[in-house]
């Protein structure tokens, strides 16, 4: 039964998380110094002290901005690109050999030339993320164009369908469930390059905290940011999966 399976689900989550803490706990003091490792309590202590300082909400909300905007960026110009490099064979020659060297570059590495570029306003901290983003959807994309059934695309021209027809109809909807894993991906890594956007003259952000906890030896502090950061990921994606799930004509393309 459905629900049988979500309630064994949420208390094996919840297991897992109970004795991870326990572990954390009697690790920290003991077998690490709290200094390198902080115990639960103070980590707890620190978020909440953060909390009611707005410290910590503000910085939530700036990098859930950034991250936001930055993926969306990146989302719309990698079905783009993934579309014409799995469709257009004559631009994947001129363009890959392009791409597949930029798949290797880190978005950290990019720091240093988008100040360059573009200065310390929020424009580089947004490529930089839409960057990552980009390359994660281009990828999906060009794949599921690429592994469209060749008998749907032999049994649209038998129907006379133009190559207009064959786009929209048969290899936009074959597509579909790729272009979704992608954007889904996506977010995961959006995350990630968040902190190396955060390197650029900031003062508020989730990255900025973990850096600026580090410089001061503010090891519960750098905790609470490590832990929000992964919350806010797993957070979106959840959010993500429940709106195409909840949405019909996006729910029938995802891939299970």
């Amino acid at each position: 039964m459905p629900g049988h399976g979500i309630r064994r689900t949420a208390v094996v989550a919840t297991l897992s998380i109970l004795t991870g803490l326990a572990v954390w706990a009697v690790a920290s003091g003991t077998l690490v110094s709290e200094v390198q490792l902080p115990h639960p309590h103070a980590v707890w202590q620190e978020a909440v002290a953060k909390a009611e300082s707005g410290l910590l909400w503000e910085s939530i909300r700036i990098s859930l901005w950034r991250v936001g905007w930055g993926w969306a960026i990146g989302v719309v110009a990698g079905i783009a690109t993934g579309l014409l490099l799995g469709e257009l064979r004559g631009v994947d020659a001129v363009v890959g050999p392009i791409f597949e060297f930029l798949k290797g570059v880190a978005p950290i590495s990019l720091v240093p030339i988008m100040i360059l570029w573009f200065g310390i306003g929020e424009l580089p901290k947004l490529l930089i993320i839409a960057y990552i983003t980009w390359v994660v959807v281009t990828v999906s994309t060009m794949t599921g164009v690429r592994e469209v059934p060749k008998v749907r695309l032999r049994a649209a021209r038998c129907l006379g369908l133009s190559q207009l027809q064959v786009f929209y109809r048969i290899i936009l909807p074959s597509t579909a469930s790729y272009v979704l894993l992608g954007m889904r991906n996506g977010i995961g890594f959006a995350y990630i390059a968040l902190v190396s956007a955060e390197f650029i003259a900031v003062d508020k952000g989730i990255g900025f905290l973990i850096m600026d906890s580090r410089l001061n030896l503010q090891t519960p502090l750098m905790v609470v940011g490590i832990i929000s950061l992964g919350l806010l990921g797993s957070g979106s994606q959840l959010l993500y999966d429940a709106i195409t799930l909840q949405t019909p004509w996006l729910s029938r393309f995802r891939r299970q």
